[in-house]
């Protein structure tokens, strides 16, 4: 006997599933319960919108119309997933070819270090910013004008109120932040790493600088208090002659031109995907979203572990019992958005150590 193959979806070409084929045929039943025989069923769907879009035209061309609508818009759909694939396949081959060079080059340097060890000081990559900077264009300063008038009008009107995306926002940036609050050593390690990457993920900050309404509002009720004309010239005022090339108007050579203050919420609170786990991973707090906390330990073993050696210090971050005094940092050329989908040379540009104890120390 020969084995029967699922029916495809007559555009994508997908096999359809159990689920799917049993919908199908109960649709198909019900469209002709009024005759005594069904009648033949020419097109198959797997559900999707884009699909069903497509073989709801049936009815509205003649048969050739719609067997040449129906091929084309089907090459159209196999090619950009075929395309797809390939892109995901090249970003997994990538994402593993450079796994493989940070280990290496990772245990190079613990090997030429006697006193660092993987457990002293664990791997930490980081993206980095290394465009130009160039005269920063009147265009750029003339949208930019714009949209803090009308950021500044919205933040001034009688009775406004946060919006749902400013909480959201707010609660990502102090969470993130509570880490570094428990713990001055992870601080002073967070603070190297972002000087390092000299503004990695600055760079989709474009003439917007991710300010908000919101942003303002908490500007003019701050304790100095400012009017909207001040705030107006206090943000222009800080506008740079030169910004990095392609990065947010504030990005400077020295970060960003703009105090924390004036800052969104955003900007304060955004951790790169590796710090971020990095905080996780060292900073003895629970990573709620899979359960685990340290290095890799399930998150009852770390809490029985760390419950009495678990004071933060300016000497290390105490994790399973032993203190990590600092972190191996591998700085790749990509900045944090070009680098998730690897457009571009990711080479390793720098590999230095940094320690808590010696805040702002590089040992290259």
């Amino acid at each position: 006997m020969h084995a029967t193959h699922p029916p495809q979806c007559s555009v994508c070409k997908k096999a359809l599933t159990p689920w799917q084929i049993l919908a199908e045929q109960k649709n198909h039943t019900t469209a002709n319960k009024s005759t005594n025989a069904l009648k033949p069923q020419p097109y198959h769907c797997c559900g999707s919108f884009e699909c069903s879009n497509i073989l709801a035209k049936v009815s509205t061309m003649s048969t050739p119309q719609f067997a040449s609508y129906l091929s084309f818009h089907s090459q159209n759909i196999i090619a950009r997933e075929t395309n797809a694939k390939r892109e995901a396949e090249r970003l997994a081959a990538q994402r593993r070819e450079e796994d493989e060079e940070n280990q290496t080059t990772y245990q190079h340097y613990l090997q030429n270090n006697e006193n660092l060890n993987r457990l002293s000081h664990p791997l930490l990559v980081i993206p980095s910013s290394s465009a130009p900077l160039i005269p920063l264009e009147e265009d750029r300063k003339k949208n930019f004008t714009e949209l803090l008038q009308n950021l500044i009008a919205q933040a001034s009107e009688d009775g406004f109120t946060y919006s749902d995306e400013h909480k959201i926002n707010e609660k990502k940036c102090q969470d993130n932040n509570a880490y570094l609050a428990a713990s001055t050593a992870l601080s002073s390690i967070n603070n190297q790493a972002c000087t390092l990457c000299k503004g990695g993920c600055c760079t989709q900050g474009y003439d917007h600088a991710y300010l908000t309404a919101a942003t303002l509002y908490r500007f003019m009720q701050s304790e100095n208090g400012h009017s909207p004309a001040m705030v107006m010239e206090e943000y222009l005022g800080r506008l740079p002659e030169k910004s990095v090339d392609g990065s947010c108007l504030f990005h400077t050579q020295s970060g960003c031109a703009l105090t924390r203050e004036m800052r969104s919420d955003v900007c304060n609170g955004y951790l790169c995907d590796n710090l971020k786990n990095f905080n996780q991973q060292f900073s003895g707090h629970t990573n709620e979203k899979n359960g685990r906390s340290g290095a890799g330990e399930p998150q009852e073993n770390i809490n029985k572990s760390a419950t009495r050696d678990s004071c933060p210090s300016n000497k290390g971050v105490v994790v399973k019992g032993a203190i990590i005094k600092g972190a191996v940092v591998i700085s790749r050329a990509l900045d944090n958005w070009r680098n998730q989908n690897h457009s571009g040379n990711n080479q390793i540009i720098k590999t230095v150590v940094i320690e808590p104890s010696e805040p702002g120390s590089e040992k290259t």
